[in-house]
């Protein structure tokens, strides 16, 4: 009896299809200090991606035009496979903006799996200073900061 209860599961798993990826977090990020904002986001394989294949999402463009791209070929297995963009202009709070991730096969001609959600800043690109306050790997002051320079 067990073994028919699972053979009718099993049966019933197989007919089942769960997507090949999926999002797990994402969002905007301001870097008040350097002055910059980008938005990123995590994408989950929910099965075991075959080596080759490429994992591709577009961003829409707060600034508007062409979206941004951002590839990456799988190598090894992961867990998750994080995306940024470089930096951005032109964030509006609370205004939708698109993101898709695809599967694509080893060629990148093959669309294999796709996924669609939109992401929302709680604040503009105005909360940003008109330049870094920091600068270098250290996060020193900038040289034209009157606070770095030597008292007279």
């Amino acid at each position: 009896m067990i073994a028919l209860i699972a053979s009718a599961l099993m049966i019933t798993a197989c007919g089942e299809s769960e997507d090949d990826i999926a999002f797990e977090g994402g969002g905007f990020i301001f870097n008040y200090r350097i002055a910059e904002a980008f938005y990123g986001v995590n994408v989950k394989p929910m099965r075991r991606l075959k080596a080759g294949t490429i994992l591709e999402v577009s961003f829409e463009n707060p600034a508007g035009g062409e979206p941004i791209i951002v590839r990456q070929t799988v190598g090894q297995p992961k867990l998750r496979y994080t995306f940024r963009t470089p930096a951005l202009r032109g964030i509006q709070k609370d205004k939708k903006y698109t993101v898709v991730a695809r599967l694509l096969s080893q060629t990148g001609e093959d669309e294999l799996a796709r996924i669609t959600r939109t992401l929302k800043s709680d604040v503009d690109q105005s909360v940003l200073p008109a330049r870094p306050l920091v600068v270098g790997p250290g996060y020193q002051r900038p040289d034209d900061d009157p606070n770095t320079q030597p008292a007279q």
